[in-house]
């Protein structure tokens, strides 16, 4: 019998960036236990302020050559000291256009929640393939991003454990800020990064989690969301699993 944890990070914003990714990492407990003081040593190492925030770390004065020293050594560590990478996005632009065709929003999710949601669906066909009668996850992300109570109500109504709100300041969850940002990166250049070939799953062909137009319309006429030109201006939705909180569309 063995402990696992996943820990989950977003990448992007909702409001202002034209993708939302989440990336995740899955570990045993074992695994994460000695990846903690191999990260934070590294990173004081390199002479990184604590905790390691991917932006932060690109805007730092290093030449390319460094960068992509301390990248590749920290990557080493996260390979070494993981056993499974998960990853989703939501283009924003395709994201509004649906909503406004469909309630998306109100009775789906809000972009990070179907991002984690769709990384739930990962997640669990990883444990199809490789758990043991016994074997036991506990969900972790990031706390702090916009619509992350909507995560812990979309968990909710799909009977899903609920992620465990952690700081940036916990070390294993810093390497999915790495791979949420490279996966932001990519979708909106369409350049691989020497980082992204190698932390790998980021390209888009081998990548299962990326929501357009096409995947989000599929969403809404799969779960049977009518048309919102059909819906009474009057009318409540809310989730069966909180039936007292009408829940209400933010993104236009």
């Amino acid at each position: 019998m063995s402990d696992y944890a996943l820990y989950m990070d977003d990448g992007g914003h909702p409001d202002d960036k034209p993708y939302v990714t989440v990336g995740g990492y899955l570990g045993s407990e074992d695994q994460w236990l000695s990846f903690e003081p191999k990260w934070k040593h590294k990173v004081a190492y390199f002479g990184i302020d604590y905790p390691f925030h991917m932006t932060d770390f690109m805007r730092m004065p290093l030449t390319d050559l460094k960068r992509d020293w301390i990248l590749g050594t920290l990557n080493s560590i996260v390979k070494g000291h993981t056993s499974g990478k998960f990853g989703a996005a939501i283009k924003m632009d395709s994201y509004r256009k649906v909503n406004e065709v469909y309630p998306l929003q109100e009775m789906i999710g809000a972009p990070l929640a179907i991002n984690a949601r769709e990384i739930a669906r990962q997640v669990n066909q990883w444990k199809r393939e490789n758990f043991k009668d016994g074997d036991r996850l506990l969900v972790f992300m990031e706390r702090g991003s916009k619509h992350f109570g909507d995560v812990l109500k979309v968990f909710k109504r799909d009977r899903l454990p609920t992620p465990i709100p952690v700081d940036k300041e916990l070390a294993a969850v810093q390497p999915s800020d790495i791979l949420a940002w490279e996966m932001l990166r990519y979708f909106r250049t369409g350049i691989l990064s020497k980082n992204a070939k190698r932390i790998g799953q980021v390209k888009r062909q081998n990548f299962g989690g990326l929501f357009e137009e096409k995947q989000l319309i599929e969403i809404c006429q799969n779960a049977k969301v009518p048309l919102r030109s059909r819906i009474s201006p009057s009318a409540k939705i809310e989730f069966h699993s909180e039936p007292k909180q009408p829940r209400h569309r933010t993104i236009k």
